[in-house]
C-alpha cells in the first residue's frame, strides 16, 4: 500500500498548527483569569466561577466537539479572549466592582 507523504505530512502540519493554536486560547484564557484573581485577591479566587463557566462553555459549545476536535474558528475565539483581556485591564476599579462583584459580599470593601 502506498501513501502520499504530501498528504500525510500536510496533514501533520494542519495538526500541529491546531495544537499551537489550542495552546494559545487556553495560555490567553488562563491568563485572563489570573488577571481577574489578582484584582479579586487571593482571598477571593472562587468568586469568578460564573464568568469562568461562561468562558468554558462557549470554548466547549462552539470550538470543540464530543471527541476534543477543533470544530470552530479557533482564531475567533483567540480574537474574543485577547479583547476580553484588554477590556478587563482597562477597566476603572468602580467598574472592575460593579462586573465582578455583582450578587457577592457588597458590604466586604476591597
Amino acid at each position: 500500500m502506498e501513501y502520499d507523504t504530501k498528504k500525510i505530512l500536510k496533514r501533520i502540519d494542519k495538526e500541529e498548527y491546531q495544537k499551537r493554536k489550542i495552546d494559545e486560547m487556553f495560555n490567553i484564557k488562563h491568563e485572563l483569569f489570573e488577571y481577574i484573581h489578582f484584582r479579586f485577591g487571593e482571598s477571593n479566587m472562587k468568586k469568578v466561577g460564573w464568568y469562568k463557566r461562561r468562558w468554558g462553555y462557549e470554548i466547549k459549545q462552539y470550538y470543540f466537539g464530543e471527541d476534543r476536535k477543533v470544530i470552530g474558528d479557533i482564531e475567533r475565539i483567540i480574537g474574543k479572549l485577547k479583547t476580553e483581556l484588554e477590556r478587563v485591564k482597562f477597566l476603572s476599579d468602580k467598574q472592575f466592582r460593579s462586573e465582578f462583584y455583582i450578587g457577592l459580599n457588597q458590604n466586604k470593601e476591597n
